[in-house]
Parts: C-alpha cells; structure tokens; sequence
C-alpha cells in the first residue's frame, strides 16, 4: 500500500469533519470556504491556472484536486518553518497530517506527478503503476532533499504529489500524524467534540517536522 499525505492546519479540522472531508482549494474558494492556509497563497493562485495535461484524470486545473505528497518534510513545509510563507506562521505545531492511501482512489479520479504539479515542466500520469516508475522512491526516503551541483532538480522531485479530484471524504483518512502530544490531544479532542464516528489513530511524529 501507498501512503500518501496532505498537511492542514489543525484549526481547519472541524471544517473538515463538518464537511465528511477534504475539498480542493478550486472548490473551497467557489463555496467561499475561510481556510487558514498552509501554503504560498501565490503558488496556490498559480496552481488554480495550471492545467492538468491531455488525457490525464479528469481534466481541468491543478487547483481542482485535493494535494497529497508522498513523505513528509516537504520543500512547503520548510518554507513555512523558516518564515518564507507571507502570512503563514512559521510555527510548525499546529500542522496536522491526514493519511490517506493511493490504492483507495481509483482511475480517473487522480492524477500521479513527478515532481511539484505547479511546476510547468512537471509531468502527469493517470495509472497507479506510475507511481512506482515515475516518483523519485530514493529521493523520498531522504532526509536532505536540497539541490545540488551534480543534481538541480531534487526539490521538485522531492514535492511529487498525488492529487485526487474534488473531493476526499473523511473516511478515506486512515491516520493522523502531529508534531506534539499538545496537538495530538486537541486533534483526539476535536473528534470527540464533533462526535465524529470515523476517528483515525492519532500519532506524534517530531521527525515528520522541521
């Protein structure tokens, strides 16, 4: 199995149980959804323009799709921990990460990337098998995946992303993973607070954080 993860600021869990989901950033801005971002609000405007290529998923934008990476420490998540991310906190101890798995999701409602899908010279596939051929495993497992003299490319590979269309719904989510036992008890908290009947295991994970 494939594990593949999206990162949410944990003040956008309610919103999301409420909704029994994960909603694209397309379809959260055409509902008027006030999500706190964890993202370049740039990047995220340029995605909502950058086109899914021919015949692969189901069209449309990049921005129409619900992101997911496959490791954590993401080149997004270390802009946000430096402070680089306008009008994100660097602080990282309130971002969640919601686990999903590939094998969930069936053709052709995803789309697999080799790199970040808001890069133009990224490429796009519509088969799960691309996945195993097409994403850089080696370079996920790194802990260090910075560019290099020898290799310019590393941190767009590193962001390859799976991304499912529209929508993900909440039981789709198998696990949750946090940085602290604080955030670990208020996502435990929330789940009870919205007596929400699909409650995923909680995790802290300080590795999975800068």
């Amino acid at each position: 199995m494939t594990d593949i993860l999206h990162f949410t600021n944990i003040d956008n869990l309610p919103a999301i149980l409420a909704d029994g989901g994960l909603w694209s950033d397309a379809d959260c801005t055409k509902a008027g959804k006030a999500l706190i971002r964890s993202g370049d609000s740039s990047i995220k405007a340029r995605r909502m323009a950058t086109p899914i290529q021919s015949g692969v998923g189901m069209g449309g934008f990049v921005g129409d799709y619900v992101p997911f990476y496959y490791a954590p420490r993401s080149p997004m998540l270390y802009s946000i921990s430096c402070g680089n991310v306008a009008g994100v906190s660097s602080s990282q101890d309130p971002i969640i990460y919601l686990i999903a798995t590939a094998e969930d999701f069936a053709a052709p409602t995803f789309v697999v990337t080799d790199g970040n899908a808001g890069a133009g010279f990224t490429d796009h596939f519509g088969s799960r098998k691309d996945i195993a051929t097409k994403v850089d495993w080696p370079l996920m497992g790194a802990r260090i995946w910075r560019n290099t003299d020898e290799d310019g490319d590393r941190k767009r590979r590193r962001a390859a992303e799976f991304l499912v269309h529209k929508f993900v719904p909440w039981l789709r989510i198998r696990a949750v993973v946090t940085r602290t036992d604080t955030t670990q008890a208020s996502v435990v908290a929330l789940f009870k607070a919205n007596k929400v009947k699909h409650r995923p295991a909680v995790t802290v994970d300080s590795d999975w954080y800068f």
